[in-house]
């Protein structure tokens, strides 16, 4: 995980003596004061600590491409290496800590850094909000019970009149992928995502009359917009609304619904999906990739539509 050279100086309590301490991310730390084992050994990117403050450890330095050296243990830096590092623009750090404290307080460094990464992804992509009342419950489609569980939940509870799923075949499959969980319970052939959800809806307690259907969407931003088309079509003027997804589809389905509704005013139910929540994410790599491939379609599917509002095309 990456942290600024700035803050690298910050942990130390260290002086830049050469350089510019924020300019580079440390990616790692090493620490050796051989400086032959360290022209081998030392990575890109990270903060050498070591207690040689020679000439010969910027041209380490420059030649392993190191974001920094952290001279350790109160020892001196000669003038020449001094000039050097301005010279090859190495960023060069003094501190009294020994080189076993200075890794030490580097590495937890980084680890704060990282947590503080986690945390705001964490805020970004896991929207949820109360339940409120609203107009109308979105479902955008899956494979998944749990949303239309939770959707037949809300709409039980009085939350809202009406519940629309949406969703039609696997783009990639080209037919409904088959249903995640529970397929003991929701055995049909379903043909759509949204017949899925009708028949798990129905089960659970929400009459036909309560459901507004869209079966032709393919993917999450169609959900929204076909949901819109299938909305107008039934004469609803819809002011509130309720989406109900899983927390890591969270923030991708309140962009595309809200640009879908502009004139609604929106809350997010959240459901777990696949074992993902928004406090363990970051504890394995499924859950990782699931939540960085979110963040990832939370920039890139939407460059169209942001550079259109600001009249850049």
């Amino acid at each position: 995980m990456a942290l600024m050279g700035d803050k690298l100086a910050k942990a130390l309590g260290a002086v830049v003596a050469a350089g510019e301490g924020g300019g580079r991310e440390v990616r790692g730390v090493y620490a050796c004061d051989v400086l032959g084992r360290a022209l081998a050994r030392a990575e890109a990117d990270c903060a050498w600590v070591t207690v040689v403050g020679h000439v010969n450890t910027i041209a380490v330095a420059v030649q392993r491409e190191v974001a920094c050296v952290v001279v350790a243990d109160g020892a001196a830096v000669d003038t020449n290496a001094l000039e050097a590092a301005v010279r090859e623009g190495v960023p060069v750090l003094t501190t009294d800590m020994t080189a076993a404290d200075a890794v030490a307080r580097i590495q937890a460094a980084m680890k704060s850094d990282a947590k503080s990464m986690v945390d705001d992804i964490t805020r970004f992509i896991f929207v949820e909000d109360e339940p409120r009342q609203a107009d109308i419950i979105f479902a955008p489609g899956s494979a998944d019970p749990s949303i239309p569980e939770r959707a037949a939940e809300l709409y039980r509870d009085g939350y809202a009149p009406l519940v629309l799923p949406a969703g039609g075949v696997s783009v990639k499959l080209g037919k409904f992928a088959g249903v995640k969980k529970k397929a003991d319970v929701y055995n049909k052939d379903y043909r759509t995502e949204c017949e899925f959800y009708c028949d798990v809806l129905q089960q659970s307690g929400v009459p036909e009359s309560a459901i507004l259907q869209e079966n032709q969407s393919g993917h999450t931003r169609d959900n929204a917009f076909f949901s819109r088309k299938a909305a107008d079509a039934a004469g609803l003027s819809i002011r509130k609304a309720i989406i109900c997804c899983k927390g890591f589809h969270a923030r991708r389905c309140l962009m595309l619904y809200q640009m879908a509704f502009p004139e609604a005013e929106l809350c997010v139910v959240a459901v777990e999906g696949y074992g993902v929540n928004r406090h363990n994410w970051h504890e394995s790599e499924y859950g990782v990739d699931r939540v960085l491939g979110e963040l990832s379609r939370c920039g890139n599917q939407f460059v169209p539509d942001i550079k259109r509002h600001l009249g850049l095309h």
